[in-house]
């Protein structure tokens, strides 16, 4: 894949990040747009919904729908590299797939806790990194902030974010508010679409593949261009 589809792509799909990440990447540094690569439960929400309507096309229904579900987003572990940011939305999404199944519905806080402590029993040295405390932070400040209009919730979810960014990066950007309630919709609805469409149609239109990576660039280049004007 060209360079910035496969950045994007590793960041947005597996949670991983390349080590020239940050010299590519600087606006998404400075802008504290990082959560975004991080918190990503994102990909496995496409995935598991582009899932669910296969299978309900297919007729799947009750168990057997929940059972591939599972088996299905094991493999997406696997073959997604098994990365510590991964784990954690993989495995809330396996138990809120298995709590349905057995009929004992978990809400989000109970499952965000067993995940936790999942994950603290089968790789705790992961807490340390600086993704998986986003993950898990933001996913709590999403739950905890799920009533609110989306400008509140994007300045109580900064503000989260901000000792954790402060820890790892020793940086915030006087834009970065600002910047996040503009940019945040804009991942959902547009850049995770194409780069979703980017991997999907390399196999068979290369020329394609540029220009969904040439747009991809660009954006890039924009945040990267806000992200030096605090420099100035």
């Amino acid at each position: 894949m060209p360079k910035t589809l496969r950045t994007y792509a590793l960041g947005l799909i597996s949670g991983t990040r390349q080590s020239d990440f940050f010299d590519q990447m600087s606006g998404v540094k400075q802008l504290g747009l990082l959560h975004i690569f991080s918190i990503s439960g994102m990909h496995v929400y496409y995935f598991l919904s582009i899932l669910d309507r296969a299978l309900t096309m297919l007729g799947f229904s009750g168990r057997l729908k929940g059972t591939v579900k599972l088996v299905c987003l094991g493999g997406y572990f696997i073959f997604s590299g098994g990365s510590p940011g991964l784990l954690r939305a993989v495995l809330m999404a396996g138990l809120a797939i298995s709590s349905r199944m057995v009929g004992i519905p978990l809400s989000q806080l109970a499952t965000l806790s067993l995940t936790l402590i999942m994950n603290l029993f089968m790789l705790p040295e992961a807490l340390f990194l600086m993704g998986v405390q986003l993950s898990y932070g933001l996913a709590l400040g999403l739950i905890a902030t799920s009533r609110m209009t989306y400008f509140r919730q994007t300045v109580l979810l900064n503000l989260l974010s901000l000792p954790i960014l402060l820890f790892h990066l020793y940086q915030w950007h006087l834009l970065s508010l600002a910047v996040n309630l503009l940019v945040l919709p804009l991942f959902g609805r547009l850049i995770f679409p194409l780069v979703i469409g980017g991997l999907l149609v390399g196999v068979v239109s290369h020329p394609l593949v540029l220009l969904i990576d040439a747009c991809l660039h660009e954006f890039n280049h924009l945040l990267n261009v806000v992200g030096a004007l605090q420099e100035w």
